[in-house]
């Protein structure tokens, strides 16, 4: 009788394991932040009074700016899916992503580059930076990624994803055109 229970038991572990997704809360790789060592975020800090504190990065055609304020994070650069006259992306703690054209609402108000000189180094692939409430990752060579508080945007030459409430003002390109990652 023991063994019959041992048995039922077992049978019964093996068919609830079946039943579970294998990966259903998987994080895609461009949003998993964690798998990502981060470098020393000192080294990206400008600290030129005209740059007020702010941090900045060059990846794979982009160019970041992290701070001014704490969770303010924007990249500068060419992406397929954006606007015609998109200049960047822009994210804080409690608005964004959102894109960054010459008429719109954040245009007048944000730097994308350095005011004064500043020669921004290069954030290696496979590397994050964590700063002023700011994780930023590039996960590929022409990829580039950040998050702050539960918002957060992926950005390439071909596609972009935006990750974030409902408020979120900018739509995502249809799935065929992003990588299946992030469909």
């Amino acid at each position: 009788m023991k063994h019959v229970l041992q048995f039922a038991l077992i049978a019964i572990a093996v068919a609830g394991s079946a039943l579970a997704p294998a990966s259903a809360s998987a994080t895609a790789p461009e949003l998993d932040f964690a798998k990502y060592p981060a470098v020393n975020a000192k080294r990206y800090v400008s600290y030129n009074y005209d740059n007020n504190g702010r941090a900045f990065f060059r990846a794979g055609g982009y160019y970041c700016s992290i701070g001014q304020y704490p969770g303010r994070v924007a990249c500068k650069g060419f992406v397929a899916t954006a606007p015609a006259g998109t200049q960047g992306v822009l994210l804080n703690n409690s608005q964004g992503p959102w894109w960054i054209t010459p008429g719109g609402l954040a245009a007048p108000n944000i730097d994308l580059v350095p005011n004064a000189h500043f020669r921004a180094p290069v954030l290696p692939v496979k590397r994050s930076i964590n700063i002023y409430d700011v994780t930023c990752a590039r996960p590929r060579t022409h990829v580039v990624s950040c998050t702050s508080r539960g918002r957060a945007f992926v950005i390439s030459p071909k596609w972009h994803k935006f990750v974030g409430p409902a408020d979120v003002r900018n739509p995502n390109p249809p799935a065929d055109k992003l990588p299946k990652s992030l469909r």
